[in-house]
């Protein structure tokens, strides 16, 4: 609990500084500023989700590949994967609670099944109706952030692919 308050204050401390940047730029945008907090955030807490939403928010389009990591040891992706067989596909949507860091980076992905192991990818293009929740879980309590937030910036919609040979199981 302790690195935990201590990275929560670090997150605080460079949101209050990119906040008295703007505002001395006279540029201030509290959409980009939650936007800003949350891929330097997540990069601590959710790197694979930091990336995500950095490359929406800045990135050309092309398909990015992402680290395998944690994906191959996520609980969600170890319990659907686990009987999939060889060729087959399936569409995975779960609660954010059943796996937080996840649920930050992807959420209703495609898990598939190859010659060389497993293919997660999903196409990702934010709600912009503002309707769509985030929950982001601080621990002590969860800040609901509306995925349209994204759009504070001009985004590029593009997919993210994730590769990997085995699950990783603890």
């Amino acid at each position: 609990m302790k690195i935990f308050k201590k990275i929560l204050l670090i997150i605080l401390t460079v949101f209050l500084l990119l906040v008295l940047y703007v505002a001395i730029k006279g540029n201030f945008n509290m959409g980009k500023m939650q936007v800003q907090t949350m891929i330097l955030g997540g990069r601590i807490v959710a790197p694979e989700a930091a990336q995500i939403l950095d490359h929406y928010t800045s990135g050309n389009g092309e398909t990015l590949w992402l680290d395998s990591s944690y994906l191959q040891r996520s609980p969600v992706v170890i319990l659907r994967a686990k009987n999939l067989k060889y060729g087959c596909i399936d569409s995975v949507c779960f609660l954010q609670s059943a796996d937080w860091r996840l649920s930050y980076a992807l959420q209703g992905f495609t898990l598939c099944r190859t010659k060389k192991g497993y293919r997660i990818y999903q196409h990702i293009n934010f709600d912009t109706t503002g309707t769509v929740p985030t929950y982001l879980n601080l621990g002590f309590t969860k800040i609901k952030v509306m995925d349209a937030v994204a759009h504070s910036y001009k985004c590029t919609p593009f997919w993210a692919i994730c590769e990997f040979h085995h699950l990783v199981q603890k």
